[in-house]
């Protein structure tokens, strides 16, 4: 066994540059959902690598949207591996923030500076390359492997519940690799067991006629103070949202209270993710995670009003609109919420405020730490790094990984090649070398256990 292991590993050293290069490849290209930039030929350079590993391909665009593509390599094996990854990235908005050009990758002291670099492709590609260096090094795949590469993850997935709903049956695995994950600052595999859901959407108040002269504010309402006023009836100072009910069906979860209790993260660490950011609130380091990763929260990302260009104005504003998101933990409903949330502002005077949902979203998803293939995942992460990873909950971010735990009834967890500092959907967003190899060799050794592991509760490729 440790010779098959060594064989791999130096597979993956000796080919080092050119793995770099097919990712450096899909990198070049946009693939920006939210414009549409580059989307059609990021797609077909998936496609050619998945071809070149022998899968059969399916594109998918039953509702219009970007391509969602298929890929599928069946071994006739015991065992099947689904592997979910985006292709679309970011719009890379700042650009005057970045370094060098996003799309336009570099290495710089081992690290690859470019949009999409770390959310999503370079899972996506280490993924594939790990399949890749089995078949070359093994001859076949020891696990049946699915790939769902989506085009839209970046605007919310509009397409994929449909997907997921017209082809249940092509889509059957014993469990799924998210995207995601990666390794943190001293080098231990940091794995997430889920996502919380979503809301997107526009707060907007608007009044009669254009902009005026801004001495008319005396006696005629501006809406940016409307929208400022609305707003501030919403969250308190302490974070803390106040729609009533909002918190009721955010129910205890004991597992995930274990799993923050275990987990080895000190303030620096925090601070390494946020760029030292100031915190709402001091609380202690645990607390701190038990905020950022269980609870819900609504979120400001945009405020629009009047005149925002350098130098001066006086102006009163006709409009103003606020863009938001709503970030949903297990068992809470995404429809319930933008009920209580209408209820909210009708209640407390604030009936001229439209709410215009520009994705309605999804819930939270969540998979038990004791599902098999969560601790193959334990094992494999272990014995890469030679330390205990880091077991996550859930990202405190979003996805729609319930499609997968909910509706195809999947253990799903994210095990990926990402670290503290890569920047995901900031100016300069990269990925460490390191980890781009690392993770290969992490999800071959998963893939090449897989099988024995859910069938046998063995792993020949870990007893060394």
């Amino acid at each position: 066994m440790y010779r098959v292991l060594e064989k791999v590993k130096s597979h993956i050293e000796r080919n080092s540059e050119l793995f770099l290069r097919e990712f450096v490849e899909l990198l070049r290209c946009p693939s920006v959902s939210a414009t549409g930039e580059g989307i059609e030929q990021a797609a077909e350079i998936i496609i050619d690598m998945l071809k070149e590993l022998g899968a059969s391909v399916e594109t998918y665009r039953d509702s219009g949207g970007n391509p969602i593509i298929l890929g599928e390599l069946n071994e006739k094996k015991d065992g099947t591996i689904m592997i979910y990854d985006h292709y679309d990235v970011q719009p890379v908005d700042p650009l005057d923030k970045w370094s060098s050009p996003p799309f336009q990758p570099r290495i710089i002291d081992g690290k690859i500076y470019a949009r999409g670099a770390s959310d999503d492709k370079g899972n996506l590609v280490s993924r594939i390359l790990a399949v890749k260096t089995l078949v070359e090094v093994l001859g076949e795949l020891p696990v049946n492997v699915k790939f769902i590469l989506d085009g839209e993850e970046e605007v919310g997935s509009p397409s994929l519940p449909k997907f997921i709903e017209n082809y249940r049956e092509k889509l059957g695995a014993d469990a799924c690799i998210w995207e995601g994950g990666g390794f943190d600052r001293a080098g231990r595999s940091m794995i997430y067991l889920g996502a919380k859901g979503v809301i997107y959407l526009e707060l907007i108040v608007m009044r009669r006629g254009g902009d005026l002269h801004s001495s008319w504010g005396t006696i005629i309402e501006n809406p940016a103070w409307r929208l400022v006023m609305a707003l501030s009836t919403i969250r308190n100072t302490d974070g803390k949202i106040l729609i009533d009910g909002f918190y009721d069906e955010a129910v205890e979860d004991h597992e995930a209270e274990q799993l923050i209790r275990e987990l080895d993260i000190d303030r620096a660490d925090i601070d390494a993710m946020t760029d030292q950011a100031e915190l709402i609130e001091e609380l202690p380091n645990q607390e701190l995670l038990r905020q950022w990763l269980l609870s819900p929260t609504i979120n400001i990302c945009g405020i629009y009003s009047g005149y925002i260009d350098k130098g001066q104005k006086t102006v009163l504003p006709s409009y103003a609109f606020a863009k938001m998101d709503i970030r949903l933990v297990p068992r809470m409903r995404p429809d319930q919420i933008l009920k209580l949330l209408k209820q909210h502002l009708n209640s407390h005077g604030f009936q001229d405020v439209q709410v215009e949902v520009l994705n309605r979203g999804y819930p939270a998803a969540r998979t038990s730490p004791k599902e098999p293939a969560v601790q193959l995942a334990v094992k494999v992460a272990k014995i890469v790094t030679g330390m205990e990873p880091l077991v996550f909950p859930n990202i405190a971010g979003s996805g729609p990984m319930y499609l997968i735990t909910d509706i195809l009834r999947q253990p799903c967890f994210s095990l990926g090649v990402n670290y503290p500092g890569s920047n995901i959907h900031a100016p300069n967003e990269n990925i460490l070398v390191e980890y781009f190899m690392k993770g290969i060799f992490q999800c071959c050794l998963y893939l090449m256990n897989f099988v024995p592991w859910i069938k046998h509760s063995d792993a020949p490729y870990l007893r060394f």
